[in-house]
């Protein structure tokens, strides 16, 4: 599972694409209620409505199952998700279809996937909705300083453009002499 900082750090990116004038409001909508009713915060699933809580391994992988049908638009028949939720014994709750985006639906997905590290779910349960700040080995969020301080130090490849002698010149890996 996701440490707490990760999960944290996912929270804010999703409100902040949501509030942003761009960005996939809808996905970011999804991130944040599934994570909402995945500590307790909202009492019932984001797609189906089930009012379970605690929110239980099982129920997270039927509520993502159903996320899946909403957000590839019934590619994932009805059928497949009410097996699912008898293999997983938990009540099958259909999709609450008319009160959710298929984009939001895939934020669910796509978060309930990565929470619970399903292999079956969103590129193999491995990678966060949104990309997230890196993090040093205190897991505090690595700042914009400390990710340049080990790029000051090196040589660059490549010359910038602004190093470049002409405009017209075309943009080519500088040679470093490695010795030889």
């Amino acid at each position: 599972m996701p440490s707490a900082l990760e999960i944290d750090d996912l929270y804010s990116l999703a409100w902040s694409v949501y509030d942003a004038p761009r960005g996939n409001r809808s996905q970011a909508c999804g991130i944040v209620g599934s994570l909402m009713w995945v500590i307790g915060d909202a009492m019932v699933g984001p797609v189906t409505g089930r009012p379970e809580q605690p929110v239980t391994a099982a129920v997270a992988k039927a509520e993502c199952w159903a996320a899946k049908a909403v957000g590839d638009r019934s590619g994932t028949p009805e059928g497949r998700v009410i097996a699912a939720c008898a293999e997983l014994g938990v009540a099958y709750w259909p999709p609450k279809v008319e009160l959710i985006y298929p984009e939001e639906s895939y934020g669910v997905y796509q978060t309930l996937s990565w929470l619970l590290r399903w292999l079956d779910g969103y590129r193999g349960g491995c990678v966060p909705p949104l990309p997230l700040p890196r993090s040093n080995f205190e897991k505090t969020t690595v700042t914009a300083d400390e990710l340049e301080k080990p790029m000051a130090t090196q040589s660059p490849l490549w010359h910038l453009p602004e190093q470049r002698s002409s405009s017209r010149e075309r943009w080519t890996p500088r040679r470093t002499n490695t010795g030889n």
